[in-house]
């Protein structure tokens, strides 16, 4: 779909040119993202209760600090895990990378496809490697700085945080 549509000549004369840009692949990243995503925030954001904000404001607190105050507590573990299912599925995706990416982009995906395509297992297993290395240690250091950065109270909510 972002082939026939990005790429028509209607949208060239309108001045939208993001064929083959890396703002095209940013798009079709986050729509790849955005499906699983929702059912992994479904269940989060139907037991966050509406009067969370009403109360906030009835304190007189403006609509993003009840927010920040009252919502993001919360929300933001699941929030933190929502973005990291985002990156991990995303991060080796072939198939969008292959028709979408820019020419003379090669992304961890296209490039462990190469080596495979060449016949160089091992360059291809290295890369493999690598990717699993970057994605754990995203995932590692996106938990430690939840647990370093959030305030206390953050950590204790969701039942996993134990100070």
């Amino acid at each position: 779909g972002f082939i026939f549509v990005f790429n028509l000549p209607v949208l060239s004369h309108l001045g939208i040119n993001l064929y083959g840009t890396m703002t095209l692949l940013g798009m079709a990243y986050l729509a790849i993202a955005l499906p699983s995503n929702s059912r992994v925030l479904l269940g989060p954001v139907s037991q966050l209760d509406g009067s969370l904000m009403e109360a906030g404001r009835l304190h007189g607190a403006p609509p993003i600090s009840a927010f920040r105050r009252c919502v993001l507590p919360l929300f933001a573990r699941p929030l933190l895990w929502a973005w990291l299912l985002a990156f991990t599925a995303t991060f080796g995706e072939l198939p969008t990378s292959q028709m979408l990416a820019p020419t003379g982009v090669r992304t961890m995906a296209t490039a462990i496809l190469s080596s495979f395509q060449n016949a160089n297992l091992a360059a291809a297993t290295a890369l493999s490697v690598v990717q699993m290395v970057v994605v754990l240690g995203v995932i590692g250091v996106a938990q430690l700085a939840f647990r370093l950065l959030a305030p206390a109270g953050w950590r204790q909510l969701g039942g996993a945080g134990r100070g």
